[in-house]
């Protein structure tokens, strides 16, 4: 009961003041006790689609514990999410190789285009975190743009099956299981929608953006290339960015 007073006072300082950031970061730092509960509630304000106003949290909440090593994964996030990759990308490397770590260095090469490198992350973190929802989500993804479709439609099916009405997992499971030629999984997962989604997500794997150069160089060197298939840009579909999915 006194966590949940704890947690319930926090938010109702946090959450009002998030949509008056950034001209300001507000002094809201609470005593030790309360330090995860805090960042709990700027996690939840970067992932509800916020990641400046957490970043002006954090930044205050830093200047008083600047070696807490969760903020600073919290700060790599958000920058990455506001599409400041080079400075998510040292906070990454100043952090211990935890999972977490790995998964955000792998997003960030990843929408740098970097989808072999990317793989190679995720894998890593995919060791330590085989059944997070969005680890699973963007390493699918990542599989998915390094020409492997039928590994990447195992991960996404198993990230849809956890979260299934994660709208982004659904559209890149439907991309996979489309390339990976398993359309009875494509024709059941659109039955089951409502028409207007599934009008458009109909339309987004019939019209999607072009392949990235990654995919293509990879039909140009095989010896029976078939014709691109449609694949939306990493900003889009990796999770937790501020773009939205199709």
């Amino acid at each position: 009961m006194p966590m949940i007073r704890r947690c319930l006072a926090l938010a109702l300082v946090l959450l009002p003041l998030a949509a008056c950031v950034p001209g300001g970061a507000p002094r809201t730092i609470p005593p030790d006790a309360d330090r995860d509960v805090f960042l709990t509630l700027v996690a939840s304000i970067s992932d509800g689609g916020k990641p400046r106003a957490a970043l002006a949290y954090l930044d205050d909440y830093l200047g008083r514990y600047p070696d807490d090593a969760r903020a600073r994964l919290l700060k790599a996030e958000a920058l990455t999410r506001t599409g400041n990759l080079t400075g998510a990308a040292m906070l990454y490397h100043a952090l211990p190789l935890v999972p977490e770590a790995r998964a955000g260095l792998a997003r960030v090469a990843a929408l740098q285009g970097q989808w072999r490198a990317a793989v190679t992350q995720f894998a890593a973190a995919y060791a330590d975190m085989p059944s997070d929802p969005r680890l699973l989500n963007d390493y699918g993804y990542a599989l998915l743009m390094t020409g492997q479709p039928e590994q990447a439609h195992t991960l996404l099916a198993r990230a849809h099956e956890l979260q299934p009405e994660d709208q982004r997992i659904r559209a890149n499971y439907l991309l996979a299981a489309a390339r990976a030629g398993r359309d009875a999984d494509v024709d059941k997962t659109l039955a089951a929608l409502k028409p207007g989604e599934r009008r458009r997500l109909e339309a987004f794997l019939r019209n999607g953006p072009p392949l990235t150069p990654t995919l293509l160089e990879r039909q140009k060197d095989s010896a029976t290339p078939r014709p691109p298939l449609p694949g939306p840009d990493a900003a889009r579909m990796l999770e937790g960015n501020e773009e939205g999915a199709p």
